[in-house]
């Protein structure tokens, strides 16, 4: 009778329409590269639909058949992204206040409710998405008894490093914004030669973007080396450098680490494929749809009450050739 009270707020049609009413919860590392989302069907996913060399094409004589792409080159991988579920118990105390309420209270109360499951699941899949900047996704996995033995861990490969021998550490006491654009240009060309580099996101870390600044400080204001710095960034000669100092915590280990290492330069092509997934829900309330996020409702007698439990399968993907990083700070 009181799974009646929430249930007509909680249909999948209603969560959409709840969730397209809030206001949206912005995480750069998904704005800006995995902006790119795609619902498909399946549980799994085959590393040569997602991952297949994008290359350039010959063109093809009148007449002839048409050019074959040829995906024997390498082993056929399928990966098998895992759910973010969790729960929130809503106790009969609560259904029991809740039910004295009009119908635009309890609504309020379900919107808000829904917004708290909604922030806990896109922090997660934020950091989810810039973990997997590294070319690897590894995250604890939960299992029952509230143990994580174990990691969830899906491997992409190695990004581009920057070979820094033959260039001057921004750290260095002689360093000059010339070098930083040194650095860029070649981080650039790296990419290029993978066949990307048209749009770039380049993000520093703490201790490098600090440098990149008092470098920038001292710049002669005559140097025909354009340096701009406004609320967007620091603009060296057409590279638009923002600071990530943003960070993220490993659950279990309680371990907070940053987006972008201090240290660090990530440069990202854009157009390189990058994408979030979202795989079909293993729920037969959720109809086994794909979706990005998911909430269901079920009974309870020992507490009694309603547990809320939302669930989605987010799977950021990346394409590693599309991604080139370089260690630009030293410590003293």
């Amino acid at each position: 009778m009181y799974s009646e009270l929430l249930k007509k707020f909680l249909t999948p049609e209603q969560v959409v329409q709840i969730l397209s009413s809030l206001p949206p919860v912005k995480f750069p590392v998904m704005e800006t590269v995995f902006s790119d989302r795609v619902q498909i069907p399946f549980a799994s996913v085959a590393k040569e639909d997602i991952l297949s060399d994008m290359n350039e094409l010959p063109v093809i004589r009148r007449g002839f058949p048409a050019y074959e792409i040829n995906n024997d080159d390498y082993e056929v991988t399928t990966y098998e992204p895992l759910p973010v579920r969790h729960s929130q118990m809503i106790y009969a105390k609560e259904l029991n206040d809740l039910k004295g309420l009009n119908h635009g209270d309890q609504a309020i109360w379900v919107r808000n409710m829904t917004d708290k499951m909604r922030r806990r699941y896109i922090k997660t899949v934020e950091a989810l998405c810039a973990i997997a900047l590294s070319g690897k996704i590894e995250w604890p996995m939960h299992e029952p008894g509230g143990r994580m033995p174990q990691n969830y861990l899906i491997d992409f490969g190695t990004p581009h490093t920057l070979d820094m021998s033959a260039l001057k550490p921004w750290s260095d006491s002689g360093a000059k914004i010339v070098d930083v654009f040194a650095t860029l240009k070649a981080m650039r060309k790296i990419l290029r030669q993978s066949g990307f580099g048209a749009e770039l996101e380049i993000w520093a870390g703490e201790n490098a973007y600090e440098r990149i600044v008092a470098m920038a400080q001292v710049h002669p204001e005559k140097s025909s080396l354009n340096v701009t710095i406004d609320e967007n960034g620091i603009n060296v000669a057409g590279y638009l450098v923002k600071e990530r100092a943003e960070t993220f915590r490993y659950p279990a280990v309680d371990v907070v680490a940053p987006v972008v290492p201090a240290d660090d330069v990530l440069m990202i092509a854009k157009e390189a494929g990058h994408k979030l997934i979202y795989c079909a829900v293993d729920d037969l309330d959720a109809k086994l749809h794909a979706m990005p996020f998911f909430i269901k409702m079920v009974k309870r007698d020992d507490p009694s009450g309603i547990k809320l439990i939302s669930e989605g399968k987010p799977f950021p993907v990346v394409n590693v050739k599309g991604i080139c990083r370089a260690t630009v700070t030293q410590a003293a």
